[in-house]
């Protein structure tokens, strides 16, 4: 059966062939319509810093000795946080209220050529200078939220390694420069949060602690109390003077010169089997099971 089927297949050499042609030719089209797309990266290492956590099990420590009991939170590892963070719909808000570029890139750029970047009309009507987006839940044509996200998240990648604790993130889109501008904004933002939350933090703690010290009358609580106190005030001095507060550059984004996909040659090779494939079905379909 199974000879049988191999010489169908060889007097029918012709009809597998115009498969194989029309498998390349489709797939050379698809190769060459498809726009380039650049990917920027970064090496990230997690800042040298106790979290807020710490200072949560330390009040708790101080608060134990006069008998009060406080839930701990458990630990948590800042660099993870800082990870889902980026990853968020609420960070890319802020990444859009500090960039109006990003909205704009992100939504409307469909190709780029040498620096010149090609608006897509169905979003962005460039001679009025207005969204036009037609989709379900645009508002007054700009594109919403959610959908800005969902292409956000398909072209960012954060990830992190086991072995040495760093993190590589990358941003890929049609616009080499963007890709970099990108990568910038992200770690500028993401460092600016967790300093502006924690500075708020250590401030409303050292008011706390400040208004508890001269409440309080007991030698070991007040000792704990101020310990606390100090630590807080130094920490409290780092995030304001470090600007690198979550995340340390350790290799900076950069404007890839090359592309990284698509890969018209492999687009090619694959294309050409299915087209090989298609053939050999065909055949075997219509001599064989037809007939049968």
């Amino acid at each position: 059966y199974l000879v049988d089927i191999f010489n169908k297949l060889v007097s029918k050499y012709k009809l597998i062939i115009f498969y194989l042609v029309a498998g390349i030719i489709f797939s050379l089209v698809f190769a060459i319509t498809r726009p380039n797309i650049y990917q920027s990266s970064s090496i990230l290492k997690p800042a040298n810093f106790s979290s807020s956590n710490n200072i949560d099990s330390s009040i708790s420590s101080a608060a134990s000795i006069v008998g009060i009991k406080i839930p701990s939170s458990g630990d948590t590892n800042r660099s993870d946080e800082g990870i889902e963070v980026i990853k968020s719909l609420d960070f890319l808000k802020i990444l859009i209220e500090n960039n109006e570029n990003i909205l704009f890139n992100i939504a409307a750029v469909k190709s780029w050529n040498g620096g010149e970047l090609e608006i897509d009309s169905d979003i962005y009507d460039v001679e009025r200078k207005k969204w036009i987006d037609p989709s379900e839940f645009s508002q007054n044509g700009q594109p919403s939220l959610q959908k800005i996200h969902k292409l956000y998240k398909e072209n960012l990648s954060v990830s992190k390694s086991l072995e040495t604790g760093f993190i590589k993130i990358s941003y890929s889109h049609y616009s080499p420069d963007f890709a970099k501008e990108m990568l910038d904004e992200i770690i500028v933002q993401v460092n600016r949060k967790f300093r502006q939350e924690d500075i708020e933090f250590y401030n409303k703690s050292i008011i706390y602690l400040k208004d508890e010290l001269t409440k309080t009358q007991l030698y070991d609580v007040k000792l704990s109390f101020n310990n606390i106190l100090q630590d807080n005030i130094a920490k409290l001095l780092l995030a304001n003077s470090t600007e690198q507060y979550l995340f340390k550059v350790l290799a900076n984004p950069y404007a890839p010169e090359y592309k990284s996909s698509p890969s018209r040659t492999l687009i090619l090779i694959i294309g050409s089997i299915v087209g090989f494939l298609f053939g050999c079905a065909h055949v075997i379909f219509k001599y064989f099971i037809l007939r049968k």
